[in-house]
């Protein structure tokens, strides 16, 4: 029963932070579409539905046409944010590995 429990209320809490970012999302996609007529050359419009089928942020490409020429950053070659993403992946595994210290200890403790 417990296992049911926390899955609901995980599954709520889920439903309840998706709702919070869809409207973020549409809120930004409105500025977008407000900002994107104002240019010259004017971008077109943005809708909802290409917003969904948008599998990963790599395929946005709000950024491309800005000029800023965003595609010459280091950040921005595929390899070096990978190479970003294992690196803070390592420094969030030692912060990890202090708190198991500190549980393993009060586990101890407590037996």
């Amino acid at each position: 029963m417990l296992t049911c429990t926390t899955g609901y209320k995980l599954r709520m809490q889920i439903a309840k932070a998706l709702k919070t970012r869809v409207t973020a999302i549409q809120n930004t996609l409105n500025q977008y579409n407000k900002h994107a007529t104002a240019l010259d050359p004017p971008r077109a419009p943005i809708t909802w539905e290409q917003v969904v089928k948008f599998s990963q942020l790599a395929e946005f490409d709000l950024l491309r046409d800005t000029g800023n020429q965003l595609h010459n950053k280091c950040w921005s070659i595929p390899r070096n944010r990978q190479a970003m993403g294992k690196y803070f992946d390592l420094e969030h595994s030692k912060e990890e590995i202090v708190r198991c210290n500190v549980e393993t200890l009060r586990l101890r403790t407590k037996i």
